[in-house]
């Protein structure tokens, strides 16, 4: 199955869950020899992969131990060097978010511009 917007939290994380443990079967180990590899328990092991919320050290660790740590590079790209944000800022990528400005919602009526 496919991960988009559109899939509620639950069911991306069953979807993490399963791939998880499709890549540990692929690499022919069992949970506890994952556990062993990574220092979680294979009841962490068991939870994240039925789909269960944890924490980034546990995908981490578990995607380490399978050899597929380099794949998060695709998830989120380094924003070091893209040549986009050069076009689009035509300077350095800001460093934070600012707040978008909203135009009060009041209808103009002559005479305004003097007040």
């Amino acid at each position: 199955m496919k991960i988009v917007n559109e899939m509620n939290d639950r069911l991306v994380l069953a979807e993490i869950g399963a791939r998880l443990r499709r890549a540990r079967i692929d690499s022919n180990m069992t949970q506890e020899e994952l556990s062993a590899k990574t220092g979680l328990s294979t009841m962490t092991i068991s939870r994240t992969e039925d789909g269960k919320p944890g924490n980034t050290l546990t995908l981490i660790r578990m995607l380490r131990a399978l050899g597929s740590l380099e794949n998060l590079e695709v998830l989120l790209p380094s924003a070091d060097e893209r040549p986009a944000d050069w076009l689009r800022y035509n300077k350095k990528p800001p460093e934070r978010a600012r707040k978008k400005k909203t135009v009060a919602n009041r209808t103009w009526q002559w005479g305004d511009e003097k007040k």
